[in-house]
């Protein structure tokens, strides 16, 4: 049975941006009241949106299936929390850290989100006034999972202070935390020993996993990694930041930029990369990064509704991986009373932006008629690759040569996985596989102006089988009278000799070469050939390990010789019996080290064929003589 895993893009009602991206319409997701979303994609593809329930003061999640256009029912995660930080383990199974008041929970779920557990909980070190609003983090490196997190301390004289921390699984059990630094987190990444927390001071960067860290970017004229805005991973595991910052003596210059660096964050590249210079301000960016696409979100200026809040979320987007930007255009605008209120944790909460596969969903949160709500809406793009292929000639027995048919749209660069350890970069190719086995075989098709790419995988497409085996036995001589059975084999499930018989057997009595093609349940043919050989034979041997019996002549009359060479001392048994089955001779021969000839009278014995059995305590057999 084949499964069929394709990656498409989910279509709804769609505004118009330009030839190539669409917005779909905003999609609100709280049923009541909601605020502070944070958007996680699973590896499969599902997308959950986590927020805060108002009303009830509970967070809520609700989850889109990979292929699916419609958000499942709100399922309740935890009391009071209006943060969270996501990891997915293996199967079912899901990590959750939430910020509530002024704890940290460490939640589990092993039924794919639908119930949560807690594992653990922390608290800063100096609880008092210190809301855990910052964004949580994890980061998994073996089977070390780790959580980086954060505390803001209010000071009515100076001012707020965020502070993170993190804290360590071993061996399914969460360790004590540890302080590292004043600061708001911004994002973490782990590989091996390397570990990397981007914060608004700078880099963190240590490289004895966790132990020790040493702050980068935090010092010049403009200190390059202050300000840090947000990261992301992007394609190899570059580590890319976000960052805006204003100066001059009047703070006219308003500049938002990105850098990345490819050796765990030890590095990075300088100077930035310019994406807005100039301008309104910039307010908390956020940023998504597929391939060479990188679409940056963020707030601008304040409202003059005369309430506390931002005007519009704007956007740009650059498809050549920051080289060239679209115009700043609007995602959301106010209207009336439609506003984005502002929210006092560092704009923890206002808007969240993750991709999956060519597709971005960002998510925010509005005053909307004096009730807050979450909404997300969705960067789709026309014309996005989609990979689709058949294949001729997909079964076979021992090799196989298959010819694929390239059905896919919207791409101009294929890459072929058949599975067998060879690859193609041809649009329509030609395989020839040489061993039996089954094989998966994936297309992959990217447009390489936009990056966007599309894969299909036909699992246990290619199935060839082993042919069987079938032997008749080496050529063979029987005497004149005589008949030999053939046997195929009972394995197969059609045979077909030389005499167009279809029986598993074939009784021979003639000189000649005969043949069987048989086949098995899967249609795999193979054939076999024995030459049978008709003889006068003047005497018949038989015999087994060291003992031989050969009897003269044949056909006889009135004497028949008995030769007998025994070189055990075992008892062996010789017995002539009638075709009614009646003895008509038997003697036993024990110790007979040479040759020895004992004459047997027949002249009182019926005309006729005769059986002669030679047996010991482990063998016996059997030939044939005539008396005439």
């Amino acid at each position: 049975m084949k499964k069929i895993t394709i990656i498409i893009v989910i279509l709804f009602s769609l505004t118009k941006l330009n030839a190539q991206q669409i917005w779909s319409a905003p999609i609100q997701i709280d049923s009541v009241t909601g605020k502070f979303p944070t958007l996680s994609y699973a590896p499969n593809g599902d997308i959950r949106v986590f927020y805060y329930n108002e009303d009830t003061y509970e967070m809520i999640v609700r989850k889109r299936e990979q292929n699916d256009t419609i958000f499942g029912s709100e399922i309740f995660v935890y009391d009071g929390a209006k943060n969270a930080g996501v990891h997915y383990a293996e199967g079912d199974t899901i990590d959750m850290a939430v910020a509530a008041g002024d704890l940290i929970y460490v939640l589990r779920s092993t039924d794919n989100g639908n119930t949560w557990t807690v594992k653990r909980s922390y608290t800063a070190s100096n609880n008092i006034g210190s809301p855990c609003y910052l964004p949580l983090y994890f980061t998994e490196e073996d089977t070390t999972l780790r959580l980086i997190y954060g505390y803001i301390y209010y000071n009515a004289v100076f001012g707020n202070k965020p502070q993170f921390y993190q804290a360590v699984r071993n061996s399914g059990n969460w360790e004590i935390q540890t302080f590292i630094d004043g600061g708001e987190i911004k994002g973490v990444y782990e590989n091996d020993t390397n570990v990397s927390i981007v914060s608004n001071k700078g880099i963190y960067f240590s490289t004895d996993n966790g132990e020790n860290y040493t702050l980068l970017g935090d010092s010049g004229p403009i200190p390059e990694m202050l300000n840090a805005r947000d990261m992301v991973i992007g394609d190899n595991n570059r580590i890319y930041i976000l960052r805006n910052f204003t100066y001059g003596l009047i703070g006219e210059d308003k500049n938002l930029t990105f850098t990345y660096s490819d050796d765990n964050g030890a590095t990075w590249l300088t100077p930035q990369i310019q994406i807005i210079n100039g301008g309104e301000y910039m307010f908390y960016p956020r940023f998504a990064i597929d391939g060479n696409r990188i679409v940056v979100v963020w707030l601008d200026t304040q409202t003059s509704f005369g309430q506390l809040g931002y005007e519009n979320i704007l956007y740009t987007i650059s498809e050549d991986s920051g080289q060239n930007w679209s115009p700043v255009d609007t995602v959301f605008a106010t209207s009336g009373t439609d506003i984005i209120p502002e929210y006092i944790g560092n704009g923890v909460g206002m808007l969240d932006i993750k991709n999956y596969n060519g597709k971005v969903t960002l998510a925010y949160f509005v005053l909307d008629d004096f009730e807050k709500h979450v909404y997300i809406r969705e960067i789709i793009y026309e014309n996005v690759p989609v990979a689709d292929f058949s294949a001729l000639n997909t079964q076979g027995c021992d090799t196989l040569t298959v010819f694929f048919q390239n059905n896919s749209s919207n791409g101009n660069f294929y890459y072929w996985n058949f599975g067998d350890s060879n690859i193609s970069f041809l649009e329509n190719p030609v395989h020839f596989y040489d061993t039996a086995g089954i094989y998966t075989v994936s297309l992959t098709v990217i447009d390489t102006i936009t990056g966007l790419d599309s894969i299909i995988v036909l699992d246990s497409l290619i199935n060839i089988h082993t042919s069987p085996f079938v032997y008749l036995g080496n050529d063979t001589t029987i005497c004149i009278n005589d008949i030999i059975i053939l046997d195929a084999g009972s394995d197969f499930t059609s045979y077909l000799w030389n005499d167009s018989t279809t029986n598993q057997t074939l009784t021979v009595d003639t000189t000649g070469t005969y043949y069987v093609t048989v086949a098995d349940s899967n249609g795999c043919t193979v054939s076999d050939t024995i030459n049978i050989t008709i003889d006068v034979c003047p005497y018949i041997e038989i015999g087994f390990s060291q003992v031989t019996i050969k009897l003269y002549p044949n056909p006889a009359q009135n004497i028949l010789n008995l030769e007998i060479e025994n070189n055990t001392k075992e008892q062996v048994l010789i017995e002539i019996i009638s075709l009614a089955g009646k003895i008509v001779y038997s003697e036993y021969f024990k110790d007979i080290q040479n040759k020895t000839i004992k004459q047997i009278d027949i002249t009182d014995k019926t005309k006729g064929i005769y059986f002669v059995k030679v047996q010991s305590k482990k063998d016996m057999k059997v030939g044939k003589i005539i008396i005439q």
